[in-house]
């Protein structure tokens, strides 16, 4: 049986259920049960609705997550004060995985009209797409809670939480219940409702656990539908449940569903917490991604690390007072005044020659100077050996830590991509406006010379002709081939055969080569029948071509100088 909750926590959860039921109820009235008309044009008109009701949802689930954790720890007997202010309303408004709410909403209307087109009724199709609608408004207002309670966490020193599990539950959720956890990362599955309860290590022995214990209170036919009834039969039989159960399996850190990194850029305007704190370190707020809480407890080596970047995102900052413990009503006493709400400390710029003060020296990671595929290697083989011990979690952690970090890399350097784009799109139109060639324009713009829009441009011009080749060169002798071969099939007919002069019969000369050997050559091998034919149609060679294609100027200068060839 799971362990008696402290009173704080089992308010608190009985409240956020209370906040869920109600959001539900006014999404599933929103969406209705009859489908309209036009899936996108309805979600045009009601996104807004949408996304408002799961704000304030999400506004008053995060309201009371820094006075539960301190409620909570309180009543085991080990209070601890915050040494940061929280601000739990950076996470109002934005889907947990860090992309706005509408985009994430909108997929309740993507998988309606994937329904539809898969032969599904209208009706049944909105139908199944309201429940899509209705898990995506319970997860973003249960994650906005949890990661709320995470950041109260991570504010006080030497706490973690324990995981609680609801029973019944699933086996993943089994395993890892009941273990003190130090980062406030909470593993979760769709669906999932266990608990994290504040908690420091030396008491975290009370509230936790045992999965066998679980396991066992189970009976065989609970056990089997639950575990899977191979794996129950395992365990029964003395396996470590453990080891049977792959708990990480399925499981993501919450906010994380989808994407690999929880990053946003909301919150980064010029008024907003994150946007000062990331501007004072000197990035651009309106392209710097803003980590989401869950993606820094995973890349974060140790609490120090983990401040700093929850710091440098914005939601926290240094100056709140200590927390105040909740009085006990009194009947006739009136109800304390609120606090005055605390701004954030404004960062301070360090006094030039002032010495810089000294820096907590960083624990050297086990594993640096190894790869990751090495890293990788030595924990494949610990899992084909049936290995899972603390070795084992440390590898991947550590394989986690590194591919969350080259993440951020790219995420950063895509936002900066994109950044540069808006910026020489917007420098681009402006030229434009102004009378300034297209290929002008584009050099000045996006710093692509003329020479090289030319090249890409007959490149793709040539393929989509149908010329191919290893280079643009070859492309221009495919296409010079086809077209000499055309005008001499023409010159044929138009001459009567008669192509060659009797120097040319004499050298045996090939007709067809005298659109593609020098010009003084072709002069000479070709009759006066098909020189007056160049005179009226062109001798079309590679040169012009190519000057057509790549260099106006050129072209002009060929076409100028072109003489008679009856002359």
């Amino acid at each position: 049986m799971p362990p008696l909750l402290p009173p704080a926590s089992a308010e608190y959860y009985s409240e956020q259920r209370d906040i869920t039921a109600k959001v539900l109820r006014a999404a599933r009235d929103i969406w209705g049960q009859r489908p309209p008309a036009e899936f996108d044009e309805w979600f045009a008109a009601n996104a807004d609705r949408l996304v408002a009701t799961i704000t304030a949802g999400q506004a008053k689930a995060v309201s009371g997550a820094d006075d539960y954790v301190g409620r909570v720890l309180d009543q085991l007997g080990t209070p601890v004060d915050p040494d940061v202010g929280i601000d739990a309303s950076r996470l109002v408004g934005i889907a947990s995985d860090g992309r706005d709410l509408e985009g994430l909403l909108y997929g309740a209307i993507v998988h309606a009209k994937h329904d539809v087109g898969q032969g599904y009724s209208p009706s049944l199709a909105w139908e199944k797409a309201s429940k899509t609608l209705l898990q995506y408004t319970q997860t973003q207002v249960a994650d906005a809670a949890r990661v709320a309670t995470g950041l109260a966490i991570t504010a006080r020193p030497g706490v973690g939480y324990v995981r609680l599990i609801n029973v019944p539950c699933c086996p993943r959720c089994a395993v890892l219940a009941g273990r003190w956890y130090k980062k406030a990362s909470f593993q979760r599955h769709p669906g999932c409702d266990c608990r994290n309860i504040p908690a420091s290590e030396d008491v975290a022995d009370d509230l936790t656990t045992d999965p066998r214990a679980y396991f066992d209170s189970l009976s065989n036919e609970q056990q089997d539908k639950i575990f899977g009834k191979a794996s129950a039969e395992a365990i029964r039989d003395g396996a470590d449940i453990s080891q049977v159960v792959n708990a990480e399996r399925g499981m993501k850190v919450a906010g994380v569903y989808g994407r690999e990194l929880a990053i946003t850029t909301e919150g980064v305007t010029k008024r907003g917490i994150a946007g000062k704190a990331i501007r004072a370190r000197g990035r651009n707020a309106k392209t710097t991604p803003r980590l989401m809480p869950e993606a820094i407890y995973q890349i974060a080596e140790d609490r120090a690390e983990v401040l700093s970047l929850l710091r440098k995102n914005g939601y926290i900052f240094d100056g709140q007072p200590k927390r105040v413990p909740k009085p006990t009503p009194q009947p006739a006493a009136p109800k304390p005044a609120p606090a005055p709400a605390v701004e954030a400390a404004p960062v301070e710029t360090p006094n030039i020659g002032e010495a810089a003060p000294k820096r907590k020296a960083r624990k050297t990671s086990p594993f640096a100077g190894q790869s990751t595929a090495d890293l990788e290697a030595r924990m494949f083989a610990k899992a084909e050996a049936g290995i899972v011990d603390d070795e084992f979690d440390a590898l991947a952690a550590e394989i986690d830590r590194r591919t969350l970090r080259a993440q951020v890399e790219r995420e950063r350097r895509a936002a900066a991509r994109e950044a540069k784009n808006r910026t020489a799109d917007s420098t681009y139109e402006q030229l434009l406006a102004r009378g300034v060639d297209d290929e002008e324009a584009i050099e000045r713009a996006y710093g692509v010379p003329v020479e090289k829009q030319r090249r890409y441009n007959a490149t793709s011009t040539l393929n989509s002709w149908g010329y191919e080749g290893k280079s643009l060169d070859a492309q221009i002798r495919a296409w010079h081939k086809d077209e000499a071969y055309r005008a001499w099939l023409q010159a044929e007919n138009d001459t009567n055969g008669y192509m060659l002069s009797k120097a040319g019969e004499k050298a045996g000369t090939d007709p067809r080569r005298l659109w593609s050997m020098p010009e003084a050559q072709a002069r000479k091998h070709a009759s006066e029948e098909l020189r007056a034919w160049w005179d009226e149609h062109g001798r079309v060679t590679k040169a012009e071509l190519k000057a057509q294609l790549l260099d106006p100027t050129e072209l002009a200068r060929i076409q100028s100088s072109r003489r008679d060839f009856l002359a």
